[in-house]
């Protein structure tokens, strides 16, 4: 077999990975990007809910306390992964890191940064006040041309 062959063999099992309803959040991010590096066509079969960046937010790790001073109560930190290799050299993105009820689907904003040009790092986040006790989905959100893209993310609960 030849280096393609090879590749679309492995993209076409990644694929079956992906699409599987069981699969993680977490796994379908890696496959995404793992994909995007070797063929953005094939990136673009996946149907990402990501848009052009693949991206992941989880809990710090370790979970850690806020690194900044004065924190308030409630603030913990989470990890931010996302694979840029498709986009032009240079691009710089926007990003937001919300939190939505899952019992309502009302987003509350945890974090904006106009300009991050970095694939990995922590953000400090903590739930507003007015946000009530539940179960939230924490994840990184954009959006282009008006509509909205969602990254996969985590789920914390008891708030």
């Amino acid at each position: 077999m030849s280096y393609t062959a090879d590749r679309d063999e492995a993209l076409k099992l990644l694929r079956t990975i992906h699409d599987q309803p069981a699969t993680a959040e977490a796994v379908k991010f890696y496959i995404e990007a793992l994909t995007l590096r070797a063929d953005s066509a094939a990136y673009g079969d996946l149907h990402s809910p990501c848009g052009d960046v693949p991206t992941l937010v989880k809990p710090g790790f370790p979970p850690q306390p806020p690194r900044i001073a004065g924190a308030k109560p409630g603030m913990f930190n989470v990890g931010i992964r996302r694979e840029t290799s498709g986009l032009a050299e240079g691009t710089r993105l926007g990003y937001n890191i919300i939190a939505t009820n899952i019992e309502t689907g009302k987003e509350y904003l945890l974090y904006s940064e106009n300009d991050h040009g970095g694939d990995i790092w922590v953000a400090d986040v903590a739930l507003p006040p007015e946000a009530p006790w539940g179960s939230y989905k924490i994840q990184y959100m954009t959006m282009d041309s008006g509509k909205k893209f969602y990254g996969y993310g985590f789920v914390l609960g008891g708030r």
